[in-house]
C-alpha cells in the first residue's frame, strides 16, 4: 500500500484520490483554503458525471455546481483544509499529485523520487471540456501508480503481478528518458552528463551520414556500455512528419519515467519538428534542453514548454477537414454534425491562429501548424 499526498481540493485531485483510496492506497488530500465552495455551473457531458460517479439524469449534457460536484468525490476523504503546501517540501509519501487549478507546477530537479505528477484543472475557465481531458490524465496517473505499485489491491486481498516490476528499482528515482536529435555527439555527451538519463532515444537523418555514423558508434561505445540507447530515423526537413514520429516516441515511452528533450544537435528543420512534436505532448515532456556554443557552452538552456489548447468543436471541426475535403463551411458543418453558425466561428478562430487557411484549389485545409496540433 502507497501513501499519496495530492495538494488541492481540484476536482480532478478528489476523483483521483477517491480513485486510489478505492484501490487500498493510503490518500491525504492539502487544501490551502477553508472550504472549496465553488458556485461555478458548468456544462458536463453524461459520460464523465457517471465516471465521476455523480448521481445525475440521463440528458447528454448537464450543469452542474462544481462545489456539489466536490462534495459528493470528498465524502470518505481524508483532507486537511487551511494547509498550503510547498510542492519541495521534505514529506513523508510515496507519490504527490498536485493540481492546484490554474497554473503548471514545476517541482526541483533533484526530487524526483518520491514520484511527483502535476495536473492543470482550468475547470473553473473551460468548463467541462477541461474537466474531461483532466480526467483523462488522472487516469494516466492512476494506471503509472499502479504499474509502479505492481499489484491490485481489492480490500484486504491483494494480487501481485508476476516479474512487472524488479523490486531492486523500488526507492530509486523515476527513470529519465532523453529523446536527442545527434550530428555532432557533443551535445549528446553533455546531455547526458548533466541529465543522467537511463534511456536515451537518438534521432538521426533517414539519409546515409558519415558523421552521424561516426557520432553514433562514439555514443553506443562509451554511453551505451552504462544506459540503453536506441535510435529512430527521421526526415530532415519534413517539420510535420518529424513532429509525428516524435509525438508516437512519446505515446509509447512516456509510462516509463520521466522525458526530457535535447534539440541542441542535427539540422534546424530537425530541431524544430522535434521541438514542435514536444509541444504537441506537452503534457509528458518534463524539460526541453538546449546546449549553446559561444562563451556559454556547457551551460544549459530550458526552452519553455508549450500547448496548443482546442475546444471540443475545434477538435470536431479540424478533424473533419483532416479526413475529408471541405470545399465549404456548410460541408463542414454537415459532416461534423455542428451548426453552421459554430463552424463559421470556429474556423475564423482557427485561421487567426494559424491552424486553418482557405485555399482556392483545395478549400478549407489544415496547416502544418494543424496537422501537428491534432497529432
Amino acid at each position: 500500500m502507497a501513501k499519496i499526498v495530492f495538494v488541492g481540493a481540484s476536482t480532478v485531485n478528489l476523483y483521483g484520490a477517491k480513485k486510489l483510496k478505492e484501490k487500498g492506497h493510503e490518500v491525504i488530500v492539502y487544501e490551502k483554503n477553508k472550504t472549496f465552495v465553488n458556485n461555478h455551473k458548468r456544462q458536463i457531458k453524461l459520460e464523465l458525471l457517471e465516471k465521476l460517479g455523480i448521481p445525475c439524469s440521463k440528458d447528454k449534457t448537464q450543469y452542474f455546481t462544481l462545489s456539489v460536484i466536490k462534495n459528493i468525490l470528498s465524502q470518505g476523504l481524508d483532507i486537511e483544509y487551511n494547509k498550503e503546501i510547498d510542492v519541495n517540501d521534505e514529506l513523508e509519501y510515496d507519490y504527490m499529485i498536485v493540481c492546484t487549478g490554474h497554473k503548471e507546477v514545476e517541482f526541483d530537479d533533484e526530487r524526483i523520487y518520491p514520484y511527483n505528477y502535476a495536473v492543470v484543472d482550468l475547470t473553473d475557465i473551460h468548463g467541462g471540456v477541461s474537466l474531461e481531458n483532466a480526467v483523462k490524465k488522472m487516469d494516466d496517473i492512476i494506471e503509472d501508480i499502479f504499474l509502479k505499485e505492481g499489484r491490485i489491491v481489492n480490500g484486504s486481498m491483494e494480487t501481485f503481478i508476476k516479474d512487472l516490476i524488479d523490486e531492486n528499482d523500488r526507492g530509486k528515482s523515476m527513470k529519465r528518458i532523453l529523446i536527442s536529435t545527434l550530428f555532432n555527439p557533443d551535445p549528446v555527451l553533455l546531455s547526458c552528463t548533466k541529465l543522467s538519463p537511463d534511456k536515451l532515444i537518438l534521432l538521426v537523418t533517414d539519409e546515409p551520414d558519415e558523421t552521424i555514423e561516426k557520432s553514433l558508434e562514439l555514443i553506443k561505445n562509451s554511453l551505451g556500455r552504462v544506459i540503453d540507447v536506441s535510435t529512430v530515423k527521421i526526415p530532415q526537413y519534413d517539420i510535420v512528419k518529424i513532429a509525428s514520429k516524435v509525438v508516437d516516441i512519446i505515446d509509447k515511452v512516456h509510462f516509463d519515467g520521466q522525458i526530457i528533450i535535447n534539440i541542441t544537435s542535427g539540422r534546424k528543420t530537425q530541431s524544430m519538428g522535434v521541438l514542435f512534436g514536444a509541444y504537441a505532448r506537452a503534457g509528458f515532456v518534463k524539460k526541453i534542453a538546449y546546449y549553446p556554443e559561444g562563451d556559454k557552452k556547457g551551460e544549459v538552456v530550458y526552452l519553455p514548454i508549450l500547448s496548443i489548447k482546442l475546444t471540443e468543436s475545434q477538435e470536431k471541426i479540424m478533424d473533419g477537414i483532416k479526413s475529408n475535403k471541405i470545399a465549404s463551411h456548410k460541408t463542414l458543418a454537415d459532416s461534423t454534425g455542428l451548426s453552421t453558425a459554430m463552424v463559421y466561428r470556429a474556423v475564423d478562430d482557427l485561421i487567426s491562429q494559424g491552424l486553418v487557411e482557405k485555399t482556392e484549389d483545395e478549400g478549407i485545409v489544415l496547416t502544418d501548424a494543424g496537422k501537428i496540433a491534432r497529432l
